[in-house]
C-alpha cells in the first residue's frame, strides 16, 4: 500500500483511483480503521457460515465507535458491528454461536490493542 499527499490531504492510492483518507473528503483514517474491522468481520463471518453450510444473506452490515473523550488523541475504545442478515430461525442460534468465532478469526480484530472493545450484532431482516 501506498500513501501520499494529494489535493485534499493524504490520499491512500489505488489503481481504480485514490482513496481521500480526511473527514470531509472521504473518510478519516480512524473510520477506515472501523470499516476495515467491519469488513473483516464480514468477510469471515461469511467464510465460517459458508463452511458450516448455514445459508444466509447479508442485507448490510453498519460498524460505528467511540472514542476516548478523555484522552487528547481521542483513541477508539469501542467498535459495535451490527450485522443485518436473513437466517431462517432454526439456524438463528447456531449463527450466533459462529458469530462468537469471528474475532478470533480477524486478522484485523486480532491486530487491535486489547482495550478497544468489539461488539457484534445479528439483525434479523
Amino acid at each position: 500500500m501506498e500513501l501520499v499527499f494529494g489535493n485534499n490531504g493524504v490520499e491512500l492510492v489505488h489503481q481504480d483511483g485514490n482513496w481521500d483518507l480526511k473527514a470531509g473528503f472521504g473518510f478519516s483514517p480512524v473510520e477506515t480503521l472501523v470499516a476495515s474491522v467491519g469488513a473483516c468481520g464480514m468477510y469471515v463471518f461469511q467464510g465460517i457460515l459458508n463452511g458450516s453450510k448455514v445459508d444466509h444473506e447479508f442485507v448490510n452490515t453498519k460498524v460505528s465507535f467511540k472514542v476516548d473523550e478523555e484522552s487528547r488523541v481521542r483513541p477508539v475504545k469501542e467498535i459495535k458491528i451490527d450485522y443485518f442478515m436473513k437466517v431462517e430461525e432454526a439456524n438463528r442460534t447456531k449463527a450466533e454461536r459462529i458469530m462468537e468465532l469471528v474475532p478470533k478469526s480477524c486478522p484485523v480484530m486480532q491486530s487491535l490493542k486489547s482495550d478497544i472493545t468489539v461488539i457484534e450484532n445479528i439483525h434479523y431482516v
